[in-house]
């Protein structure tokens, strides 16, 4: 029961690495992952 966990992308650990490295922007990872920029700020920051 309840709402289905959130399958994140391969890419995703690699992008965030690269976001948080100051890499990339904000709004080019939301892109390459093709995330909701709230969900991909969720699991950036559960790291």
């Amino acid at each position: 029961m309840g709402r289905p966990k959130y399958v994140l992308p391969d890419n995703f650990n690699e992008v965030a690495a690269s976001y948080l490295r100051r890499e990339i922007k904000y709004s080019d990872a939301v892109k390459l992952l093709n995330m909701a920029r709230g969900t991909f700020l969720k699991y950036v920051h559960m790291k």
